[in-house]
């Protein structure tokens, strides 16, 4: 396959989804792929807004940003996440992600994973599905991750469920790595 050079950016979308399924991911944006260790990969400002999973006993997770590239710089900034709601028993919910080897800078900041106007997820039965805000599994020896100003809001379990909840992780082995400034509001974690 071809390898990315240069900028690629995902920027201004509102991305909806509802689904019945039973099983799987239901992811809203991914990138994925082969790329240059100089390119830069930005994922701004996105709204993921009213996205339902349903289907009775369902194993769906939802995860709504997701990148496994390793691009040189990856931003990941500004995005909004809010209102989406789960009927999955077993199904989880991750509001960003990445697992990719980024090379050089990983910026994962003031993002709102619910906000004023909406929750982040609602889970409308009892589940068992891992919630996670933000993840970093990525960010090679030689990346500096920032993950800075965001909030996590609004995560509901209904229902009392038995789901792990990890709202901000980073892992790997980065070359710096800075988690300041998030906020976490108004989380009703119902859950064993």
């Amino acid at each position: 396959g071809a390898t990315l050079v240069g900028t690629t950016t995902i920027s201004n979308n509102t991305v909806t989804f509802t689904d019945n399924f039973t099983s799987g991911t239901l992811e809203h944006i991914r990138t994925q792929g082969t790329v240059a260790s100089g390119s830069t990969l930005n994922i701004n400002n996105n709204t993921i807004l009213n996205s339902t999973v349903g289907g009775a006993s369902s194993s769906t997770t939802m995860v709504c940003i997701v990148n496994s590239s390793a691009a040189g710089t990856l931003n990941i900034n500004n995005n909004i996440i809010r209102g989406l709601t789960s009927t999955a028993t077993s199904g989880g919910f991750t509001g960003i992600s990445n697992t990719g080897a980024v090379v050089t800078t990983l910026n994962i900041n003031n993002n709102e994973i619910g906000n004023a106007s909406g929750g982040a997820i609602t889970f409308s039965v009892a589940t068992s599905g891992t919630v996670t805000g933000i993840s970093s599994s990525g960010g090679a020896s030689t990346c500096s991750t920032t993950i800075q100003g965001n909030d996590i809001r609004g995560i509901v379990h209904a229902v009392a469920g038995s789901s792990t909840h990890n709202y901000i992780t980073s892992t790997g082995s980065p070359l710096n790595n800075t988690i300041a400034n998030n906020t976490f509001t108004n989380l009703n974690v119902n859950t064993t």
